[in-house]
């Protein structure tokens, strides 16, 4: 069965940034110079309709549940502080519509993240709530392939 991994990025301000908002912030990373301040990933999400639980994704994995995760990332890229999905509710991912032709996919998702502790040195952690939530998440998305040599 085909997978696919779904990857946002965004340059929306998060709290820790500093004292006021971005006035460049556009709310999404299209443009490659786009300084990126959050991460979402979502892995092995299988490519047809359906809704799928975050925790069986990837069934061969070593990790237990973490098949998703939310990043704050600093302007040189390093991870500012770092949420899991550790198994809570919700926990799903649901594609509503792919279009082979075109390689449209669209879906919606609702996760709830916890603060990742096995790196205890992050800037941000102990700073930002424990946990972080995505109840009426929606992506639109290209799918394209990227063949490692």
């Amino acid at each position: 069965m085909k997978k696919f991994n779904l990857i946002v990025y965004t340059d929306i301000d998060y709290p820790g940034m500093g004292s006021g908002p971005n006035p460049n912030t556009s709310n999404g990373c299209i443009d490659p110079e786009c300084t990126k301040t959050q991460g979402l990933l979502i892995y092995n999400i299988p490519l047809k309709k359906g809704r799928f639980k975050i925790a069986k994704l990837d069934k061969n994995s070593q990790l237990k549940n973490e098949h998703a995760s939310l990043s704050y990332l600093g302007n040189s890229g390093g991870v500012l502080n770092r949420y899991i999905y550790d198994g809570s509710i919700p926990g799903w991912i649901k594609i509503t519509k792919f279009n082979k032709a075109s390689g449209i996919i669209e879906g919606r998702f609702a996760i709830s993240f916890s603060q990742d502790t096995q790196f205890d040195l992050l800037p941000l952690r102990n700073k930002m709530p424990k946990t972080s939530q995505f109840t009426n998440g929606l992506f639109r998305i290209k799918l394209t392939d990227v063949l490692l040599k």
